[in-house]
């Protein structure tokens, strides 16, 4: 399920060791290149930008990592 802004979101566990375990409120939906040292040749990928409240700012990643754990 493809997140939505509203919806509250999490870290994949398989991610979990290499992104950390990070859950919030998606506030953005944004896309972004996939490779930022070339972005001219880099495809665009889907990405969240999310609230977390272990965070102070904002955190942004890939939506292949996270997953919809309440819609809004």
């Amino acid at each position: 399920m493809k997140p939505q802004v509203g919806d509250i979101i999490q870290v994949k566990e398989e991610h979990w060791p290499t992104v950390g375990l990070h859950s919030g409120l998606v506030t953005r939906l944004v896309r972004w290149p996939e490779d930022l040292r070339d972005p001219a040749r880099s495809t665009l990928v889907d990405c969240v930008v999310f609230l977390d409240p272990n965070l102070v700012n904002p955190a942004q990643l890939q939506t292949r990592y996270v997953e919809v754990i309440s819609k809004a």
